[in-house]
């Protein structure tokens, strides 16, 4: 039986309509499900079965958290409310869980709080902050009946990639002008050039077969029809055992879980980045995990992984990469099993 957390909270102070967090999607709706989103569906399970392991309860002395019914922001305009909320949980002597779903790697820091964001750093983590796993739709609704099938191994690595990079091909004056400009790139810059740098080492290497699938920007940009863009994207990473992983924009990636969701191995880019549950998952076990600094070795160190791997390994992987998603990181999984954190 799951261990029920009683939650404290107070809609009446959201500023906006349908900006209330996720967890209070079973009460608010859930203003995220669109008609034509390929998404839509990502918090159904969860809607469905939040009573199983969550309370909300109208009575602050009976909780065992207040929650912060908006995704925590830095604008002005929200912190009077949230000065306010954060002001009556200390009274009642609770902790508040604050969500912030966002690109924004800014610190948080916020006394007698239990953080869960997207994009941060392990290097500069505090102790009451936990990662938030990118929720897209459980890529299992691609597979034929719904039922994920795991890939056997082949001599060659397949390796999938989807999206967009800096480029495949430049001449010497783009290549002298990228280096002495490149300290000044944002985030999602060197996010494509860390991207660009792995598809064009694997590109290179015979050794490896790719199925590499490029856009002209991010979320298909220029493709009318999102949920054909969407289709594509997800068969590219079904065909593949293998798919690269690289934060984004935010020090993050929804890829990971859409991958983990497949039942395929992620070949994952350490930015300093912290993975959900990380104290309680041994996530190296999942992926082929690579340090920033190693990332033009990428196709030396898959080939090494492959070859050391049976087919009976790679498939075990695939197989505790599926369930890792469903128990723990898919929306249902991991509010399922938060109570480990708190």
């Amino acid at each position: 039986m799951a261990i029920k957390i009683k939650l404290y909270t107070e809609p009446q102070i959201l500023l906006y309509p349908n900006t209330h967090t996720f967890l209070l999607f079973p009460l608010l709706g859930n203003y995220l499900k669109l008609e034509g989103d390929p998404d839509a569906d990502r918090f159904d399970d969860f809607v469905n079965s939040y009573s199983d392991y969550i309370d909300f309860v109208k009575d602050p002395n009976e909780c065992d958290f207040f929650l912060l019914p908006f995704g925590y922001s830095f604008e002005t305009i929200y912190q009077i409310p949230i000065q306010s909320f954060l002001a009556k949980a200390e009274n009642y002597h609770k902790k508040i869980l604050l969500f912030f779903n966002s690109d924004d790697d800014t610190i948080i820091d916020i006394k007698n709080t239990i953080v869960f964001r997207t994009s941060f750093y392990e290097s500069t983590r505090s102790k009451n902050v936990f990662a938030l796993p990118g929720w897209s739709v459980d890529f299992a609704k691609y597979f034929p009946n719904q039922k994920v099938i795991y890939i056997s191994k082949d001599v060659k690595p397949t390796i999938s990639y989807c999206g967009y990079i800096d480029y495949l091909h430049r001449s010497f004056v783009q290549t002298i002008k990228a280096f002495l400009f490149n300290r000044k790139l944002d985030n999602d810059s060197n996010a494509r050039l860390l991207r660009g740098l792995a598809c064009r080492k694997l590109l290179k290497n015979k050794k490896i077969k790719v199925q590499f699938l490029f856009r002209d920007g991010f979320w298909a940009s220029g493709i009318a029809d999102k949920n054909k863009a969407r289709l594509d994207y997800a068969q590219n990473m079904i065909d593949s055992m293998y798919a690269i992983v690289v934060r984004g924009a935010g020090n993050f990636s929804y890829r990971l879980y859409e991958v983990l969701s497949c039942g395929r191995i992620p070949i994952f880019i350490n930015t300093d980045s912290v993975l959900p549950f990380d104290y309680l998952i041994d996530w190296k076990k999942h992926m082929v995990w690579i340090e920033e600094k190693d990332a033009s070795k990428i196709d030396s160190i898959v080939l090494n992984f492959h070859k050391n791997k049976s087919d009976v390994q790679l498939k075990g992987i695939q197989e505790s990469n599926r369930r890792l998603y469903v128990e723990y990181l898919s929306p249902n999984g991991f509010f399922k099993n938060f109570h480990l954190i708190l």
